[in-house]
């Protein structure tokens, strides 16, 4: 059965072809452009099984988001997407909520393995 997943991403064709790879994977997609978006729409809809959210983004970042979801002891598996971060930064952001970190470009199998992981985590 499909999870419900967020999918937090500044430019909007990565939104969209995310937001196409998922729900061909079965899943219930919803978007947000910028994390403080993102917060808002978490804020008022807690039926969200995955948060997919880009780190380097305007209004708000998603090591910002990942601090604000922390503090409000939201219990969401989150999975970060990257073209810019290095092997010491992953531990920075498992210890801010995060589950993964995937590198842009973002290639297919990759992305099943890790939301496969993800979702299927205690």
């Amino acid at each position: 059965m499909g999870k419900n997943i967020l999918v937090v991403d500044d430019c909007e064709d990565v939104r969209v072809l995310l937001s196409m790879k998922l729900t061909n994977m079965g899943h219930h997609v919803y978007e947000a452009c910028d994390g403080l978006d993102a917060l808002r729409y978490i804020d008022e809809c807690h039926d969200i099984d995955l948060i997919l959210m880009d780190l380097i983004m305007p209004n708000m970042s998603g090591v910002e988001l990942l601090k604000k979801i922390k503090k409000r002891n939201y219990d969401f598996k989150i999975v970060c997407i990257s073209a810019h971060f290095g092997e010491s930064d992953k531990d920075y952001f498992y210890n801010l909520g995060a589950l993964d970190v995937i590198e842009k470009p973002i290639k297919n199998k990759a992305l099943e393995k890790k939301l496969s992981d993800s979702l299927n985590s205690t």
